[in-house]
């Protein structure tokens, strides 16, 4: 889970240590970013202003890579 302050854009560094293309896919912002082995990429993301919008790898989310931004409450 990452967590930021709501309404605020956070710069996500992807990087790829494996040796297999990986996807980074966070729908309710349309972002649809692939990452071959080896490489790496930015996205900007926007934290919810509340709740949580979940992410996760399109190729491998059956094998559990998946997330969430959340806004820090408190």
């Amino acid at each position: 889970m990452l967590e930021g302050k709501p309404g605020e854009n956070a710069l996500l560094e992807l990087k790829n240590e494996g040796g297999t293309e990986h996807n980074f896919t966070l729908e309710d912002q349309s972002i649809d970013e692939d990452v071959e082995a080896g490489e790496e990429t930015e996205v900007m993301v926007k934290i919810p202003e509340s709740g949580e919008l979940s992410f996760y790898c399109k190729y491998h989310k059956d094998l559990g890579m998946a997330g969430a931004l959340k806004a820090e409450t408190g």
